[in-house]
């Protein structure tokens, strides 16, 4: 089984390992259950760090912007309320869809305290 780094790495060869990497997967972590995806948590985990990744570019365009500041590096992202703000990257959609197969089409646990699965 790949971890999720190299799953990462093999989608977008340009993410390395390091701080910023460690604190997206932190932030990922916390909207992907294991329990849900089972067997493709790594992949799920991983369609939600390269998500995060690509919002983080586009900070204020899905809605409320948070924000984490560690000495240099800021990380910008936005909070979740529904699909839609999934819905704005292949990698958000890619993970919709995988909770869906994971889920045999219910999506009833979807929305947990705001955060995805």
């Amino acid at each position: 089984m790949s971890t999720v780094l190299e799953i990462v790495q093999a989608l977008n060869p340009e993410i390395q390992s390091g701080s910023q990497f460690n604190i997206i997967e932190d932030i990922a972590e916390i909207r992907v259950s294991e329990s849900v995806f089972g067997t493709k948590y790594n992949t799920a985990l991983a369609y939600m760090i390269l998500h995060t990744y690509t919002m983080m570019g586009r900070a204020g365009a899905g809605g409320p912007v948070s924000w984490l500041k560690e000495d240099a590096l800021e990380i910008r992202f936005t909070n979740v309320a529904s699909d839609d703000e999934l819905k704005q990257t292949s990698w958000g959609t890619a993970f919709l869809a995988l909770a869906k197969q994971c889920t045999g089409g219910s999506m009833s646990t979807r929305m947990r305290g705001g955060y995805a699965f």
